[in-house]
C-alpha cells in the first residue's frame, strides 16, 4: 500500500492500532505525516515495529481477517491449475477456499496487495483477504501444488 492508497482516517486508525499494539515503538511525539516520504507502514518499519504487530494493525484497520495458520483452509485446484507455483513464491501470496468453499487471498506483507487486484482479475472473482505469517504462506503453497503432482 502506498500512501496515496490511504485517506487520512486510515493513516490515523493504522497508527492508533500501531500505537496500541506497540506503545514502546512509537514516542508519544513521533507521529506520521506524509511529509515522512514515506508510506505509513515503511514508516512503522523504520521505526521497528515487528511485522506481526504490523499484520495486527492492517487487520484492526482494513478489517482483514488476520489468521495463525492457514491449515485449516483448501487449495484452490482452479488457481493451482491456471497459476504457477513460482509465482506465488515470488510474491508470497496464495488463493485457498475457506470452510465455505470460497476463494480468499492469504498474504503476509501488504506490499503484495496489487497481487490481489492481479489474481482477482486473473481468476474472475472477488476474493477475501487474510493477513498471516510468511511461514503459513510459504507452507500452504507447498501444500497447494503438493496436490498438483497428481
Amino acid at each position: 500500500m502506498t500512501t496515496a492508497d490511504e485517506s487520512p482516517a486510515q493513516v490515523h486508525v493504522y497508527e492508533a492500532a500501531i500505537r496500541r499494539l506497540a506503545p514502546e515503538r512509537l514516542p508519544p511525539d513521533e507521529h506520521y505525516t506524509p511529509a515522512c516520504n514515506t508510506s505509513p507502514l515503511e514508516w512503522a518499519r523504520q521505526l521497528g515495529v515487528a511485522p506481526q504487530i504490523e499484520r495486527q494493525a492492517l487487520a484492526d484497520t482494513y478489517g482483514i481477517r488476520l489468521l495463525d495458520s492457514l491449515s485449516e483452509l483448501s487449495p484452490w485446484p482452479k488457481f493451482v491449475e491456471q497459476t504457477p507455483i513460482s509465482w506465488c513464491r515470488q510474491n508470497q501470496v496464495v488463493a485457498l477456499l475457506d470452510q465455505t468453499d470460497s476463494p480468499v487471498i492469504a498474504i503476509s506483507d501488504p506490499s503484495a496487495w496489487q497481487q490481489i487486484e492481479i489474481i482477482n482479475r486473473h481468476m474472475h472473482v472477488t476474493a477475501g483477504v487474510i493477513l498471516t505469517a510468511d511461514s503459513e504462506i510459504t507452507a500452504a503453497i507447498n501444500r497447494s501444488y503438493e496436490t498438483k503432482k497428481d
